[in-house]
């Protein structure tokens, strides 16, 4: 009866990164958020210009 209700997963080294990734980015975007980006935001004169991404998009 065990035996029926085991699932086995295979997992080779192409599709770990599939579940993987996701995790990565969650646990490193927040401490960036908090370490690099207010640096960014600060320090930088980059100002986005919504109308030259808007006509790029079409």
């Amino acid at each position: 009866m065990a035996e029926e209700a085991r699932i086995e997963r295979n997992v080779d080294g192409i599709t770990s990164p599939y579940y993987v990734a996701p995790c990565f980015l969650a646990f490193l975007f927040i401490p960036w958020i908090y370490f690099e980006f207010l640096v960014f935001r600060d320090t930088s004169s980059f100002h986005f210009d919504y109308a030259i991404f808007g006509a790029n998009s079409f």
